[in-house]
């Protein structure tokens, strides 16, 4: 014979990651360490939220836990890729600053004739309605050799990548951020879920409860 613990799953909306109990489903909480089922049944304050009306309700809301389960896994994966390329974009730009003088917030172009880098400054006009922006190029770095021009090169390169990938990681995490949203709506319409609490769901008796933070004033029903 199975644990009670096997025969029950956890639904949860809060912002951060929420550990598996064994047995169990449930992937946003504030908990990141795996507990036995039982400390959900006993030691949890639930309050009954909604009783499950047939089967075919209780199998959409598995399976729409289990779709945001999949969905919120997925936009962590993108977040951590795009912090570790916004790493990576940080570690370009020092170098460029350390070899070639060059600073994120400036405008460059690069002569290859000449090897030459040249910073594009805004020029004052004396023409108070002079149309456009007036530049001037000034010499930040000539480049001494082949190797210089490579490295240049490979560093233009490099950045330039990052930069479209980090364009890319967002667009992807924006959509699953809408995905997220488009689940919980459904959570909120079919089953009257919040996203900002915790439930608890027993499939012996198909009672959906909600997590209620234990007070000192008194006994929760």
């Amino acid at each position: 014979m199975k644990k009670q613990g096997l025969m029950c799953w956890v639904v949860s909306f809060c912002i951060v990651p929420l550990s598996l109990y064994a047995g169990l489903f449930g992937w946003m909480g504030k908990q990141d360490s795996v507990e036995p089922s039982e400390a959900v049944s006993t030691n949890a304050v639930k309050r009954l939220h909604l009783t499950i009306s047939d089967k075919a309700a209780e199998k959409e809301l598995l399976q729409l836990t289990g779709v945001k389960r999949i969905l919120f896994q997925e936009r962590q994966v993108l977040m951590m890729v795009q912090d570790e390329k916004r790493r990576d974009l940080g570690n370009y730009e020092a170098e460029f600053e350390k070899s070639f003088g060059i600073l994120r917030d400036r405008n460059y172009r690069y002569d290859p004739k000449t090897m030459t880098i040249l910073e594009e400054v805004r020029k004052a006009s004396t023409v108070t309605n002079a149309p456009g922006v007036v530049t001037e190029s000034r010499v930040v770095k000539k480049l001494e050799s082949e190797s210089d021009s490579r490295k240049f090169a490979s560093l233009v390169a490099a950045k330039q990548i990052t930069q479209e990938d980090l364009v890319v990681l967002s667009r992807l995490a924006r959509e699953k951020e809408a995905a997220l949203v488009r689940v919980e709506n459904s959570f909120k319409e079919k089953f009257s879920m919040s996203r900002d609490r915790n439930y608890w769901y027993d499939p012996t008796t198909m009672r959906l409860y909600e997590i209620v933070k234990p007070s000192s004033k008194g006994v929760i029903q």
